[in-house]
């Protein structure tokens, strides 16, 4: 009796854990660049910097640039600044850029998980370049968030989306993170990517859930950002990432 009533106090203890203590799957994404992410420089500097949201293995992770042709324009140098303390900061050596419209190809292993993700942006080089629309095979989502409600140190969302599916559970089986293992070419009912969420209070990521109603827990007093982002279960990032914001205030 004595080791039961034990078990259920070990049951009541994790059920009641505050989320910030839960573990948050991670993707280290870029969150800013010099040059800019989709910006355009007169000239055009000798490194490219890329800083991520979390910090980078440099084992498994990548950085690469490219021209309009496809030709590779950097030194081959791709790597984590060692020196920064929190590893989200990736460089690589540019060669010589004439005036264009270059592409970044980044490739990063979460420091936190391992957890791998990949995407591009671009950057423009000289005063009179422009970026013009890029053609995508298939259209980017739309990410709404619906309601934001607070009750007492609780946070609820519902958040809508359009142009994919909520989906956790697809034919290709499971990853060692519970995300669904699949082929580029997996589609949810109606051909539409199947995709999941990722939740961050105030720039750091709580929850990765594949529902529409979000519910945060043990939200500290204060006012408090919310990002919600929308990520293919492939953890690729659409262009432009598909994101959306609200800011809550807890009495």
């Amino acid at each position: 009796m004595q080791r039961l009533r034990l078990l259920a106090g070990l049951f009541v203890a994790l059920a009641l854990t505050p989320l910030a203590a839960q573990p948050a799957y991670a993707h280290a994404r870029p969150d800013r660049a010099d040059p800019p992410i989709d910006g355009v420089v007169p000239t055009a500097p000798a490194t490219l910097q890329v800083w991520f949201t979390e910090g980078v293995n440099s084992s498994g992770s990548s950085l690469q640039v490219v021209d309009g042709s496809g030709n590779r324009v950097d030194a081959g140098d791709g790597r984590v600044d060692l020196n920064d303390p929190d590893r989200k900061r990736m460089l690589v050596t540019l060669q010589p850029l004439a005036d264009g419209v270059y592409t970044v190809n980044w490739r990063t292993v979460s420091a936190d998980d391992g957890d791998a993700a990949e995407g591009s942006f671009r950057f423009g080089v000289g005063a009179s370049t422009v970026l013009s629309p890029q053609p995508t095979g298939a259209s980017v989502p739309r990410l709404t968030i619906d309601s934001a409600t607070v009750n007492g140190n609780e946070v609820h969302l519902r958040v809508g989306v359009e142009g994919a599916v909520l989906h956790d559970d697809m034919a290709g089986g499971m990853d060692h993170d519970g995300m669904a293992v699949s082929d580029p070419t997996s589609m949810a009912a109606g051909n539409l990517p199947q995709a999941h969420l990722h939740v961050f209070l105030n720039g750091v990521m709580m929850q990765m859930l594949s529902r529409p109603d979000i519910t945060l827990v043990e939200v500290p007093s204060g006012t408090h950002e919310i990002r919600v982002e929308l990520s293919n279960n492939l953890h690729q990032d659409w262009n432009p990432p598909v994101v959306a914001s609200t800011t809550v205030v807890v009495p």
